[in-house]
């Protein structure tokens, strides 16, 4: 049963979903105990969940990042009804142990994501205008000492209004050597593309400008930009965006999955080096669909099926030496519970492997809302999600990392 106090909280920003139906799940401390055959090329050694916030005050929407001994991760920390401030913690041994939590913006912001690049930690994220009251901008703020401290805001641009579904998205950041992109949804709703290369001035590209983008991924590989989005074309299509000149232009979008009633669901998008992977389930049907790219987008493996749930919500990452897939499915002694698993599929491998279960479901009356997301540098992984507890109307929200290491 869902009550008024998690209504409340699934309208909160961050909390509201387009077209999906959030479902209450039964989540518990995650096994700590290693995966058979841990440690092999192909299933990593899993350390214990950690906390990352919530233990006073509800702590949502995790990301992260990783490379090398540098890893951070941003979450949303609730303050108020209707607001929340955005904490990091970092890492000097690739996620091994955590600093304490702190503030990284001290206004009210929404909507986070992380990536490394080049050795600098770059966060974006969305906030209010303080020039434009009920108006939002996303801001961007760099880190050169690993994610302890971040320098001055750079405003990307408009985005729309201040607590708005139509950016559930959020921005996205992502780069190549020392060049720096952000994507978001500007003030009239299209799907832009800002560019920073050194210290130039910054430019900006449209990516979609004639219909609405209601959710979109972005990725890259090295100059090829890659964005795989939701757009209302006469119904919810999925199309795919690439640019080969680093983000400088864009051509026409390539619709890769048909217009339907209803919003696709698990949708996902990650690359490395020539591999591509896109997931994501059709409405009303039975099955998530994963497919792989081995010419960096120009043609799609047939589709690696897995048996779908009412509500997708995934992750991918894929490294040099594999993809992992991260999913929300059933528990398998009650449907009405729901566990955190991952799938890898190895660099030669034609198919995933069997689930490892990251966080079993033991403890009725908890919530897993949004998807999972991933950080990876091919021997680190760490995986972030949130879970949210329901006691009558008194809500209490954490948000968790766990790592997993593969062999060198």
């Amino acid at each position: 049963m869902i009550t008024t106090a998690t209504k409340a909280w699934m309208r909160a920003p961050g909390c509201r979903v387009v077209g999906l139906v959030l479902v209450l799940a039964v989540l518990a401390a995650g096994a700590t105990a290693h995966p058979a055959g841990a440690g092999s090329p192909n299933v990593p050694t899993l350390r214990p969940s950690f906390t990352l916030g919530g233990g006073g005050k509800p702590a949502y929407l995790p990301v992260t990042a990783v490379h090398g001994a540098t890893a951070v991760a941003l979450f949303l920390e609730r303050f108020d009804e209707d607001e929340s401030l955005l904490r990091r913690r970092f890492s000097t041994d690739g996620g091994e142990t955590w600093s304490t939590s702190a503030l990284l913006h001290d206004k009210p912001a929404t909507f986070p994501h992380v990536a490394i690049v080049n050795g600098a930690v770059h966060a974006v994220f969305v906030v209010e205008n303080p020039m434009a009251p009920g108006k939002a901008q996303a801001l961007l703020r760099t880190s050169t000492d690993g994610g302890e401290t971040f320098g001055p805001p750079t405003i990307i641009g408009g985005a729309g209004r201040w607590l708005a579904d139509a950016h559930l998205a959020g921005p996205r950041v992502g780069g190549y050597k020392n060049t720096r992109w952000v994507t978001w949804l500007d003030d009239d709703g299209h799907l832009r593309l800002w560019r920073q290369r050194g210290a130039s001035a910054p430019t900006v590209t449209t990516i979609e400008a004639t219909a609405e983008v209601f959710l979109y991924n972005l990725a890259n590989d090295g100059n090829n930009v890659y964005v795989l989005a939701q757009v209302n074309d006469s119904g919810a299509a999925l199309v795919w965006y690439k640019s080969t000149n680093a983000g400088l232009t864009f051509p026409a979008g390539k619709v890769i999955a048909q217009p339907r009633a209803a919003a696709y669901q698990g949708m996902a998008l990650s690359a490395y080096g020539f591999r591509v992977a896109v997931a994501w389930k059709p409405p009303r049907s039975k099955s998530l669909q994963v497919r792989i790219s081995n010419d960096r987008g120009a043609t799609f493996g047939k589709p690696l099926r897995f048996k779908g749930v009412r509500d997708e919500r995934v992750a991918l990452s894929a490294t040099l030496d594999r993809i992992e897939l991260v999913r929300v499915v059933p528990s398998n002694d009650d449907t009405d519970r729901e566990r955190l698993v991952l799938y890898v599929l190895p660099k030669r491998a034609a198919t995933f492997g069997k689930p490892i279960v990251l966080r079993r479901a033991k403890q009725i009356g908890v919530a897993l809302l949004a998807p999972p997301a991933i950080g990876s540098d091919n021997q680190v992984s760490l995986y972030t999600w949130f879970e949210l507890t329901a006691s009558g109307n008194t809500l209490s929200a954490r948000a968790f990392l766990r790592a997993g290491v593969y062999p060198a």
